[in-house]
């Protein structure tokens, strides 16, 4: 009970959710990848559910409709997702990060 109450209040990640390696990951991928609540609300302000409702609840869909604005592209171009190197969970991330 007393860890649990703990662990509410600390606002760092823990090795899980940190880099094992370079060269296979990103810091995005392994937080991602881990699911975990505590890092989610660390790092964006949300926990994994309201994260993942906010990509499913029209973010993931205006992300995939919308092209990103460029000046030697046309604004009113087809979005080229095969593209990005953004998904609309990353891209998510970076705005509340």
């Amino acid at each position: 009970m007393r860890a649990e109450r703990r662990q509410k209040t600390r606002l760092y990640l823990c090795r899980p959710q940190l880099l094992r390696n370079p060269r296979f990951d990103t810091p995005w991928q392994v937080l991602y990848a881990s699911a975990n609540d505590r890092a989610f609300i660390t790092t964006m302000g949300f926990d994994v559910v309201t994260f993942a409702s906010i990509v499913d609840g029209g973010f993931g869909a205006t992300w995939a409709a919308t092209p990103i604005p460029r000046n030697d592209v046309a604004s009113a171009g087809k979005p080229r997702l095969g593209a990005r190197s953004l998904d609309a969970a990353g891209a998510l991330r970076l705005v509340l990060h």
